[in-house]
């Protein structure tokens, strides 16, 4: 760690003890080293993501094979799986592209309806559990901070972080919403970061 300024705790993943045990094990280094280094607190934001496999963490797509996308908090297993965002179907049309787990595995959407979304695999591959979607250029509509997020603000505050990098941001408002809870709580000091992640975010950028 002598060469690092800043250490990031990814808050998409691990328990509230866990990222306790990080930040302790920072502060320790820190001090054996002689250096400062600060804490990044990445939120986990607002992310659509696939459901947990029945029987197994993994899924094999092949090139070419039907792979459908259900609403509700279902499985999946084979040839399906369920998404955490019931509304998706709303914001899809034939065509559509579906990129999931950082675009390792992509799908074309052949067919939409509020059960289900019909798709064809384009890069199948390995399709693990709880991976996250992304949609180029969907128009889609969630919150940009979470209750999950605010109650990780809190945690972080608790801690002593640094900064805090917020996912999917779209508008200044999403800023302006964590700086308004840190000035309440009285750390205006904490460095607050955009992470511009979909066409929204670019699109409101001035």
């Amino acid at each position: 760690m002598a060469g690092m300024d800043i250490a990031r705790l990814n808050f998409s993943h691990g328990t509230p003890e866990q990222h306790r045990a990080f930040f302790a094990t920072i502060q320790e280094v820190s001090r054996k080293i002689g250096k400062a280094i600060g804490v990044l607190q990445d939120l986990e934001g607002y992310k659509i993501r696939i459901s947990s496999f029945k029987g197994s963490t993994s899924l094999h797509l092949k090139e070419n094979d039907s792979f459908f996308l259900l609403s509700g908090n279902i499985d999946g297993e084979d040839k399906w799986a369920s998404v955490s965002y019931p509304e998706l179907y709303r914001f899809l049309k034939p065509t559509d592209r579906i990129f999931i787990d950082d675009g390792k595995i992509e799908l074309e959407v052949t067919q939409v309806s509020p059960e289900r979304i019909t798709t064809r695999v384009i890069i199948g591959g390995l399709l693990g559990e709880r991976k996250g979607i992304h949609i180029p250029g969907a128009k889609l509509e969630f919150p940009s901070l979470t209750k999950k997020d605010i109650k990780d603000i809190q945690l972080g505050i608790e801690l002593g972080i640094d900064y805090i990098a917020q996912s999917f941001v779209r508008k200044s408002d999403d800023i302006l919403m964590i700086k308004d809870l840190l000035r309440k709580e009285g750390r205006e000091d904490i460095g607050v970061l955009a992470k511009i992640e979909d066409d929204r975010g670019v699109e409101s950028i001035n």
